[in-house]
């Protein structure tokens, strides 16, 4: 006999190895997120600075308008980007 094309069972079998579940890719994504966030909950320094910053983003926000604390917040982020590639040069 010459060669025959894989049945659809088959053919469903290879697609579902190739081709991960929502679960798996999100699992994927989450799983080493989780790992990163409690190993730097353990070092007890990392969350201090990072809480402070949004307790005083918040109190900021209830203070001035939408619009100038959208154009500072992305002017600081800028400026955050642009002296993380200035380190890595």
């Amino acid at each position: 006999m010459g060669f025959s094309p894989p049945k659809q069972s088959s053919a469903f079998i290879w697609w579902a190895k190739a081709h991960p579940t929502k679960l798996q890719a999100a699992a994927l994504l989450i799983i080493p997120s989780m790992v990163t966030n409690i190993w730097q909950l353990c070092d007890g320094r990392s969350p201090l600075p990072m809480l402070l910053g949004m307790a005083g983003g918040q109190w900021l926000r209830k203070r001035i308008s939408a619009e100038r604390f959208k154009r500072w917040f992305f002017i600081g982020l800028l400026l955050l980007g642009a002296e993380l590639a200035l380190r890595g040069l």
